[in-house]
């Protein structure tokens, strides 16, 4: 996995063990009011 934030590199090349390379998504949060906006997904 690779995480683009604000156009720059935060986390690069991270495998996530345990994780299926094919399927569903999930976004992440703790508790506080959020709300999320342009999300993009590539292969690459």
């Amino acid at each position: 996995m690779t995480v683009v934030l604000n156009d720059q590199t935060v986390i690069e090349n991270c495998p996530l063990p345990g994780i299926a390379p094919e399927g569903p998504i999930a976004l992440q949060y703790h508790g506080d009011d959020l709300e999320f906006t342009n999300i993009f997904i590539k292969e690459f």
